[in-house]
């Protein structure tokens, strides 16, 4: 229990990493002027947090992947796309 709860806190903080790479060029002057840095180490960071989440929830899961997806595609697009939008800065 405790890998499947490590791997959707995994999968919460990297989808919240991944709006602040992509939209934080129109927050911080330093994310636009230096996208390939963004991209390099958000990127790699972020990539590997997924590849763990996914197989902490795998595991959990007797080797099975999709149940995982479901958690990444279904549960924290709604948790976390929806109140995105209204943010202001």
């Amino acid at each position: 229990m405790r890998g499947l709860i490590y791997g959707i806190l995994l999968f919460l903080l990297g989808q919240s990493m991944i709006w602040f790479q992509t939209n934080g060029q129109f927050i911080w002057p330093w994310f636009k002027r230096n996208p390939i840095i963004i991209a390099l180490i958000g990127g790699s960071t972020i990539s590997y947090m997924f590849i763990v989440a996914t197989k902490l929830v795998a595991q959990y899961y007797d080797g099975q992947i999709w149940p995982g997806e479901i958690y990444r595609i279904c549960g924290w697009n709604v948790i976390i796309w929806n109140p995105n939008p209204f943010y202001d800065g």
